[in-house]
Parts: C-alpha cells; sequence; structure tokens
C-alpha cells in the first residue's frame, strides 16, 4: 500500500518507525511487519503508530488496520471469537478490495495491479 514519502518521514521522526523499517530492499524483515502494524511479537497492541498514520494517509493506515488484524490471528492470545471478528473484518476488507477493484472500469484498476497476484488474476 503506498504512502507519502512525507507521511512516512513524520511516522518516523515521532519514534514509531525505525531505518529497517522503510528500506525496501529488506523483504523479510518481520520486526518492521509488527512495528508497522503497531504490536508487539504477542500480537499486543503496543503503538499509536496507526493513528499517527490515519492523519496524513488514512487509506494506507486502513490497510495496516487490516494487516494488524491478520497478524492478530496467529500470533495473539486473543480469546477465540475475538480471532473470529477479525477474520471476518479482514475477509469482509478483502471482499469489498476486490469488489471495488473488478468495478473500478476506466480507473486503471486491474487484479493485476491492484490485488495479490495469480496465473489467474485476470480472470476473477
Amino acid at each position: 500500500m503506498g504512502m507519502g514519502r512525507d507521511s512516512l518521514i513524520s511516522v518516523a521522526r515521532q519514534g514509531l518507525l525505525l531505518f529497517p523499517d522503510l528500506d525496501y530492499h529488506e523483504k523479510q524483515l518481520w520486526a518492521s511487519c509488527l512495528r508497522l502494524a503497531g504490536v508487539d511479537a504477542s500480537g499486543i497492541v503496543n503503538s499509536d503508530i496507526l493513528e499517527e498514520l490515519a492523519k496524513a494517509e488514512p487509506a494506507a493506515a486502513q490497510y495496516w488496520k487490516f494487516c494488524r488484524f491478520f497478524i492478530q490471528i496467529f500470533i495473539s492470545d486473543e480469546p477465540l471469537l475475538c480471532k473470529i471478528e477479525m477474520a471476518g473484518r479482514v475477509l469482509g476488507y478483502l471482499a469489498t478490495w476486490r469488489w471495488y477493484i473488478r468495478n473500478g472500469r476506466g480507473r486503471g484498476l486491474t487484479f493485476t495491479r491492484n490485488f495479490f497476484p495469480t496465473k489467474r488474476s485476470s480472470t476473477l
């Protein structure tokens, strides 16, 4: 999800991100993913990074909120019912995103460019 350079710099200056978090060459830095989602290694929310990001980039903050839910489903000690609710929100978000791309005629939206790439992306 694209975020503006100034927004990322603003969030980084507040101490919510570290330099490696913004290095696009680093593809497997789990700690950065957790920091961007605002959770610790146990899935507990430990940062207001998404609230700060929402001030300048509300769409990016919303995307990362659902990434937070997805991460918490697997690593948190939340009750099962809470995890089911998070899973429902994630699935609803992905379904809405898919619908928006499918119905975004004339705006350059395609599954290949705006969704998870698969061999069948163009036929979804």
